[in-house]
């Protein structure tokens, strides 16, 4: 268990992930009441048109709320850790896992920022490591992703430098 005072970055996925799924919630009801409006004006369908009506957008609804439930489960089931020796991350709502990476195995990342991530200044860090239960792991929706990728960068130089020197 890592105390709090030890930790350098204490984090979780951003919480902009809600706002840019609402946005393309809000995009889809958009779009599909205009195909069924303009549908339904072109075509001059009258006989149970309600009920098609209704039912497109109970689906698109309950879509919406399975969507919207997902990344707020993402959001909020995921915790991440850095100390100085390693990278803890902590996953699960009502059972809790933690993963621990020692820093020294790590091999290499890489970082992505999807379109919409650019807008908030998010992005995903993936790490390859020699870990045997998780060679890649992937830090999702990071607040200022370089600056803590560079972070674990310089830690990671330190403790392959210090685990040289314990070797002697």
């Amino acid at each position: 268990m890592i105390k709090q005072n030890d930790a350098i970055f204490i984090g979780r996925p951003s919480r902009s992930l809600i706002l840019i799924e609402l946005i393309f919630i809000a995009t889809l009801f958009v779009l599909l009441f205009t195909m069924l409006f303009f549908f339904n004006q072109f075509l001059n369908i009258q006989k149970n048109w309600d009920i098609f009506n209704y039912l497109c957008y109970s689906l698109l609804g309950f879509l919406s709320l399975f969507r919207m439930i997902k990344v707020m489960i993402k959001v909020y089931s995921v915790q991440y850790t850095l100390t100085e020796q390693v990278l803890e991350i902590k996953t699960g709502l009502l059972n809790i896992r933690t993963d621990i990476i020692q820093l020294y195995r790590i091999k290499d990342m890489s970082d992505f920022q999807p379109f919409f991530y650019r807008f908030y200044n998010i992005g995903d860090i993936l790490i390859i490591s020699t870990d045997i239960s998780h060679p890649n792991m992937t830090l999702s929706a990071i607040d200022d992703f370089k600056g803590l990728k560079n972070q674990i960068r310089e830690l990671v130089e330190n403790t392959r430098g210090n685990a040289v020197l314990e070797t002697i």
